[in-house]
């Protein structure tokens, strides 16, 4: 058990610098010693002693046992961490009703499916293996590895397609358009990278096709300018507003309700990396959507899921 003494040096705590053993047992000692609290208050925020990507995680009930420990021993003693807690809970609530209803519709695979055609060119798989093998025999024609890769990125190519439109009414439409309009041809050593940088240039291409590149049109001008609906636009800016290399795998979590292992076998990242980027766009989220009134709708227009 530790002593007050052992807390000479609060730093290493309040840095995030000690394993969860460590860190559990300091929680310990500060939850039944108000002496200790109160020099850790005196030093910085209490806060602080929490890294925000355990609460956010905690939120999305994406921690492991040794952090589930910890923050069991923390949160009960800490205010400002709870009150940070709650604060991003709620902003995780928002999100999770103002985006998941654009979730892509059962009908979009049969829309791609009705739209393919294939190049034919009669290629062999040769000694190719893995997606570039899959495309190559998707790209001949073969149905079964087209449905592979459209089961496998068809959320990513939705969201793409939001993010080259900034509308969701029209990003499933063209998001069904590149999927559809044939792979390319891959050398054996290409990887998801690869495909995932083709699938953004063709929904680029298929968005200004339409019309729909102008990311200042977001497609909120269908919207009342009303209390009701004005928390509602405020979430899709924030989108607009996040550093880039966040907004795809917010997207997945919020539009999607992927877990942060489905979102790092996607995107080729660690998982820990994931939870990082997530955590960041959750406070950022909640900082813009302090203060902003009104309710999230229930239901936008029935065009906002068409694609």
């Amino acid at each position: 058990m530790l002593a007050c003494a052992d807390l000479a040096d609060f730093d290493p705590y309040l840095h995030g610098e000690l394993d969860f053993g460590h860190l559990r047992s300091i929680a310990l000692h500060l939850a039944g010693c108000p002496g200790c609290r109160a020099r850790l208050a005196g030093r910085r925020p209490v806060a602080d002693a929490v890294p925000i990507d355990y609460l956010v995680a905690h939120i999305h009930d994406e921690t492991d046992p040794a952090a589930k420990r910890f923050l069991q021993a923390h949160l009960p003693w800490c205010e400002p961490c709870r009150d940070e807690l709650v604060r991003l809970g709620q902003a995780d609530a928002d999100l999770v009703k103002g985006l998941s209803q654009y979730r892509l519709p059962k009908r979009f695979r049969q829309n791609v499916m009705a739209r393919w055609k294939p190049h034919r060119r009669n290629k062999t798989d040769g000694a190719t293996t893995g997606l570039a093998g899959m495309l190559n025999r998707a790209e001949a024609g073969n149905v079964f590895s087209f449905q592979q890769l459209l089961e496998r990125f068809k959320a990513f190519a939705h969201l793409s397609a939001f993010l080259a439109t900034g509308d969701f009414r029209v990003a499933g439409a063209v998001a069904a358009e590149a999927m559809a309009s044939g792979f390319p041809s891959l050398p054996a050593t290409a990887g998801t990278v690869d495909f995932l940088r083709w699938i953004d240039e063709k929904t680029e291409v298929a968005a200004r096709a339409r019309g729909e590149d102008d990311p200042d049109a977001a497609g909120l001008s269908r919207f009342a300018d009303s209390r009701k609906l004005r928390r509602h636009r405020a979430i899709l800016g924030v989108v607009r507003e996040m550093r880039a290399e966040w907004r795809m795998p917010f997207l997945l979590r919020y539009v999607e309700r992927w877990r942060y292992g489905e979102i790092a076998a996607l995107l080729g990242m660690e998982r820990e990396a994931v939870r990082r980027v997530l955590s960041e766009a959750v406070r950022f989220a909640a900082d813009r959507l302090a203060g902003v009134t009104g309710d999230a709708p229930e239901r936008i227009d029935a065009g906002a899921n068409n694609g």
